[in-house]
Parts: C-alpha cells; structure tokens; sequence
C-alpha cells in the first residue's frame, strides 16, 4: 500500500474561524477528496477472505466478526477498529476483556489481528503498525465522489467529479491552463 499523505481535517469553516479546529495550509497540487459515503464495513485480516457488510447501526464492532470466518491464526482476544476519518482503536472482544459500546461507522475497516503468542516476537507492534497503515490509505474514490484541487499557479481551488478522475493523464490539473480533453469526458 502506498504512503499517501492522509491527514484528517475538520473542514467546518466555523470551527477554523473560532479556533477549534487547525487550518491546515494547502500547497501546489494538494487535493481534498470528499468520498461518498459507503453504507458498509469491511472486516479484513486473518479472515477467510475480506467481508464487505452492511453497515448497521449500533451494533458494535465484535459482532461483524460472526459474519466473518477468522483463520487458525487469529486474534482471538482483541481486534482493530479503523474509523473511515483515520482514527484507530484496538477493541477487546473476549469474554474476559470485553470493551462495550464501540461501533463502527459506515466507511469503517475492523481489522482482525494475527495472534502473536510468542514472548519476543520480531515485531511485537505489527498488528498495530498494519491498522496505522490501513488507516493512511484514501477512502475509495467512487463515483459521485467529489476531488476539491488546488490550481499550482494561481492558487485558486476547483471541485471536480470523480468520474473524470480515471481520465487525468498528469499529476497536478490546473484552472489558469486550458485542460486536456481528457479532464472533461466522462469515464466509460
């Protein structure tokens, strides 16, 4: 998976206004990628294969598990809970550290973690290094997604459809220069 930079920010123009929220400096060819919002959880890790369920409220964490078959090699103790704005959380999940009242959101990713038994294992963080990563890897842009960029030269920013995306044939698209073609077609 590559590093892609991800930082979560609190857009609300209010929040920035008053303070509570940083106001993250833009440079030439940063985007903001506003996903659309996915009405499902993905469980992954020492799983069979990858589940993709409904997303449902108030059911916490532990339960997508029953949905999901979990290898030999699983965790059988903990898991992580990747919510869709970064933020991760190892969870208890057996009987004799239970952690109630944790639920995903819609978007979120429940990693189940290898079981490590070993006293001095080689990396003793993986688990938690692996749902770090998950978590700086972008939302996937889907169709009806929205790519706000910020023009290299005039410093203006634009709001893109996410269809064109697939189109883009160089690494920063600009407002003060004419686009290409490519930019303004639909993706088939």
């Amino acid at each position: 998976m590559p590093v892609t930079g991800r930082q979560v920010a609190d857009l609300d123009p209010v929040a920035v206004e008053v303070g509570f929220a940083r106001n993250i400096r833009l440079d030439d060819g940063d985007r903001l990628i506003y996903p659309k919002r996915v009405d499902e959880v993905q469980v992954l890790g020492a799983v069979a294969e990858t589940c993709h369920l409904p997303y449902q409220p108030l059911l916490e964490a532990r339960e997508y598990l029953e949905n999901c078959t979990p290898l030999d090699d699983a965790e059988a103790d903990y898991l992580w809970l990747i919510q869709p704005n970064g933020a991760v959380r190892r969870v208890g999940i057996a009987h004799w550290n239970r952690e109630s009242g944790q639920f995903p959101v819609a978007g979120s990713k429940i990693l189940v973690p290898v079981k490590n038994d070993d006293l001095d294992p080689p990396v003793p963080e993986l688990n938690q290094q692996l749902a770090e990563l998950i978590a700086t890897q972008l939302a996937e842009v889907v169709r009806g997604s929205y790519v706000l960029q910020l023009c290299c030269y005039c410093r203006a920013v634009w709001c893109m459809p996410s269809r064109v995306l697939p189109k883009m044939i160089s690494a920063a698209p600009v407002c003060c220069r004419p686009r290409p073609r490519a930019w303004l077609q639909p993706a088939s």
